[in-house]
């Protein structure tokens, strides 16, 4: 005669949803097994031939924090993902204490996580936003002035937008400016967006 085991569990508020996806309403007052939920050969293996009891609450500590780890990821993916449009639907004139009032997570955490998924502090993220707005500017309107693109794009004045240009073309926006103006004829120039 073969023994059934349980192995109650509770969930706070709003935890199982988050980890297994599914409302919690739907489940409420039922009793369901285990490997409705999960793919076969996962966890309910290691749990049926567990020797002690403690060797099966171990791996189901392990099973849930690997969820919550999917789960956190897939959150924090999103939340990149919403911040990089919005600073890219701004051109990059947006600031972190702004990030921070949308999202309603901390400037630290969202610094701590851009780096993270971006590769660079967002305020450098920002000024490359900025900066691709404002070349894109130049490019499509060759006879725009250089004042009229630093105020359009989001720069503090002229000088501001120079000493920005100068670190990323190595020349004044001026000289590029004649160069587009001689070199291409409105048009010919194109952006491949990723």
């Amino acid at each position: 005669m073969e023994c059934c085991k349980f192995l109650p569990a509770n969930f706070f508020p709003g935890e199982f949803t988050r980890i297994f996806g599914i409302p919690s309403n739907e489940l409420a007052d039922t009793e369901i097994p285990l490997d409705d939920l999960l793919q076969p050969g996962s966890i309910l293996e290691q749990m049926t031939y567990s020797e002690t009891f403690e060797q099966r609450i171990k791996y189901l500590r392990n099973f849930i924090l690997q969820w919550e780890n999917r789960t956190k990821q897939r959150e924090t993916s999103s939340l990149i993902q919403k911040m990089m449009h919005d600073a890219l639907m701004q051109h990059g004139n947006i600031r972190i204490s702004e990030l921070q009032e949308q999202t309603g997570y901390s400037a630290r955490y969202l610094q701590k996580v851009i780096t993270e998924h971006v590769g660079l502090a967002p305020k450098t993220v920002l000024a490359n936003i900025r900066f691709q707005n404002a070349l894109r500017t130049m490019i499509e309107h060759p006879a725009m002035s250089i004042v009229d693109v630093a105020q359009d794009c989001g720069y503090y004045d002229q000088s501001h937008f120079a000493k920005a240009f100068k670190e990323y073309m190595h020349m004044p926006p001026s000289t590029f400016q004649e160069k587009i103006q001689k070199e291409f004829s409105p048009g010919k120039l194109d952006f491949i967006t990723l």
